[in-house]
């Protein structure tokens, strides 16, 4: 009888921790699928969402406020091709794989979920930059009236947001977008901030093919009144005497700036310099490397800060 009771006894307690070690496994993974699911949702109220525009000759950019997140924003730089992009308030800190999806209104029951696919997020402010196609997907859902939702890595590790992006009073932006890319001009600072022209042998005579550069560049600055200075450099190889070299130099500076004021611009703004064979690009060992060292160097002058707004 003694021993039955030990039996039953034993019995009850290898039950009781079996019972136990389901329970902790149930509550282990039940605490995994919730933090896996851990994630706020960022969208902007029917009641007050709403798309702002910006529009330039050199940017056209439009935006929408997601409170207490930041901003989702399209840009369309002169010379390049549109982006979208997040923008957060508080710096992300876990990069897991990115979904985007295009998912209908609450008022359009009878629309389906398009998956528009995966990504890596980015840490810091900017978690999302989506560049060509797929920003112009986006663009596109918004205006058949879908909203982007994008689920990204958030503020610590396996914390995830949900960004959705109202395609609400989208319309007027829009418009006012597709107007400003129509009038973008051909290219920006970054792509026009250097130029090099190249001269042949013992020559200072600007070449067609540099005319149609030193064109574009006169029209930049007239739309951009952030350029303040054009320095001109003059530059020879190492073929000749020093004192020759030099005057060279400054004749083929003198000819870029001839030509740019023949253009239009400003006798003010132009900063001529000349400096021989002193700095060449490459050594001047081979016959390529010396044509390349035959030149005059054109930068446009633009303050830090200004820099910086066009980023």
């Amino acid at each position: 009888m003694y021993q039955n009771h030990l039996l039953m006894k034993t019995l009850i307690n290898h039950a009781s921790r079996q019972v136990f070690a389901l329970k902790a496994a149930v509550f282990v993974v039940a605490l995994m699928f919730s933090l896996k699911a851990f994630a706020h949702l960022f969208k902007a109220p029917v009641d007050i969402a709403s798309w702002n525009a910006q529009v330039s000759p050199l940017m056209c950019s439009i935006w929408h406020e997601i409170p207490g997140y930041g901003v989702a924003r399209f840009r369309h730089r002169a010379g390049e091709t549109l982006t979208f992009r997040l923008e957060t308030q508080r710096k992300v800190v876990n990069d897991e794989v990115a979904h985007l999806r295009a998912q209908p209104p609450a008022w359009k029951a009878d629309w389906s979920e398009r998956d528009l696919g995966k990504f890596k997020t980015l840490l810091g402010n900017t978690p999302i930059e989506l560049a060509e196609p797929r920003s112009s997907r986006v663009l596109a859902e918004l205006q058949l009236g879908m909203f982007p939702t994008i689920h990204h890595g958030g503020w610590f590790p396996g914390h995830r947001v949900n960004i959705q992006v109202s395609s609400v009073n989208f319309g007027k932006a829009y418009l006012e977008y597709l107007d400003c890319v129509a009038g973008l001009f051909d290219a920006n600072f970054d792509q026009l901030e250097r130029t090099s022209l190249y001269f042949d042998t013992d020559k200072w005579i600007i070449k067609s093919e540099y005319k149609e550069r030193l064109k574009l560049i006169k029209e930049y600055i007239d739309i951009d009144r952030r350029v303040k200075k054009i320095f001109v450099d003059g530059h020879t190889d190492n073929v000749g005497r020093m004192g020759y070299n030099w005057d060279l130099s400054r004749n083929r500076a003198e000819a870029a700036e001839a030509y740019l004021k023949s253009l239009g611009v400003k006798e003010d703004m132009v900063v001529v310099r000349y400096h021989g064979e002193q700095f060449p690009v490459v050594k001047n060992n081979t016959a390529a490397n010396r044509s390349r060292n035959r030149r005059v160097t054109i930068r446009l002058d633009m303050s830090e800060a200004d820099k910086l707004k066009m980023r």
